[in-house]
């Protein structure tokens, strides 16, 4: 696997290949290729997933956060910062499991929520005494996971595909391989390649900019 750097590179390399000039004088920075590589990934995985119904587990990453990192904010409610998930088409975060205290050992009865008040209904599932349940709701505003647990935590560790790999804290852009299987290389270039003709050519319609962020970005409940 490739680091993101190394990515980029290549990038350059098919785009330049296909008549596209991508020098910084044209605005072209590495930032930008970046920014185009992540939204290109974003497509193979959806791709993916309505081609197989499952994706890759080279596109998930690991987050660990230890105490101090999180906030009790009720009973057996915890809320931490995480830099923000890849949605799903249905709407839901691309979160594997979020687990307790044992890093190694990911929750077999892990559930997300699909709201916070869900997630605070203790009749739903306030389960004491049994088994260990997760349950976990992402604010999407606020860039928090709010997580409940029946088990007393320590530690918890998230496994999600992230929007900016980036971004993950302890993340190395130089070393660390970028989470993106080798073997759809071809689907991320073909991605990338129509992303950026798309860009070079612009919009052909007369809606204002603050509409169509409306329309490109509408609100999370």
């Amino acid at each position: 696997m490739l680091t993101g750097p190394e990515y980029n590179s290549k990038i350059i390399k098919v785009l330049n290949a296909n008549g596209i000039e991508t020098d910084e004088a044209q605005g072209r920075s590495d930032e930008f290729i970046s920014s185009i590589r992540d939204s290109a990934r974003g497509e193979v995985i959806n791709q993916m997933y309505l081609l197989n119904r499952a994706v890759s587990p080279a596109f998930y990453q690991e987050m660990y956060v230890q105490e101090g990192d999180y906030v009790p904010v009720g009973d057996c409610i915890y809320q931490f910062a995480c830099p923000h998930p890849m949605y799903r088409l249905d709407g839901q975060p691309w979160v594997e499991w979020i687990g307790g205290s044992d890093w190694s050992v990911p929750s077999a009865s892990f559930r997300v929520a699909s709201s916070r008040k869900e997630l605070i209904d203790k009749s739903t599932h306030h389960i004491l005494g049994r088994k260990t349940l997760v349950r976990a709701y992402y604010d999407n505003a606020m860039g928090y996971w709010w997580v409940y647990s029946n088990k007393a935590t320590v530690n918890f560790s998230v496994r999600q595909i992230f929007a900016s790999p980036y971004d993950v804290p302890g993340f190395n852009r130089d070393k660390d391989p970028y989470p993106f299987p080798s073997d759809q290389d071809n689907r991320l270039m073909d991605a990338i390649i129509r992303m950026y003709y798309r860009i070079l050519q612009g919009p052909s319609d007369s809606t204002s900019n603050s509409r169509n962020d409306a329309q490109l970005n509408p609100p999370r409940r």
